[in-house]
């Protein structure tokens, strides 16, 4: 009996441990997008004084959100609360939003007027992520 909940203790602390690490695999899944979705590249530019980053995110499925590439780019420097429609970067390659600033993005080129986790990418995309005043709006 004892090794029973031994054993139960190790496989849910394996759980916890695995659904706090960030997921970095491609995004193309069937839960996101379905069996024979195509998929592309989206590349994510942050754009700062010192110069534009770039990262991209390989295999993305057609109708993956922004929401979900961002939380799988590779060595992205982002944190970001909520999920869904709720979802906001509060942090962006070490800088944070504020009552007057933040972080606003494009999609190819387009001002975005929806949150990341109500974004829907069609790839290949471009993201470009700027940092300004929340009044100036673009």
């Amino acid at each position: 009996m004892r090794n029973f909940s031994l054993l139960g203790f190790v496989l849910i602390a394996a759980l916890v441990v695995s659904g706090c690490q960030r997921n970095a695999a491609p995004v193309a899944t069937d839960a996101v997008a379905g069996v024979g979705t195509p998929t592309g590249v989206v590349t994510i530019e942050i754009v700062t004084a010192d110069g534009t980053k770039a990262f991209t995110v390989d295999e993305v499925a057609e109708g993956t959100t922004l929401e979900q590439v961002m939380e799988s780019a590779r060595d992205m420097p982002v944190e970001i609360s909520g999920s869904g429609t709720t979802a906001f970067v509060h942090s962006l390659d070490g800088r944070s939003t504020s009552a007057s600033e933040g972080w606003t993005y494009r999609i190819d080129g387009e001002f975005a007027h929806s949150g990341i986790g109500a974004a829907v990418l069609s790839p290949p995309t471009t993201v470009t992520w700027k940092f300004g005043d929340w009044e100036a709006g673009e």
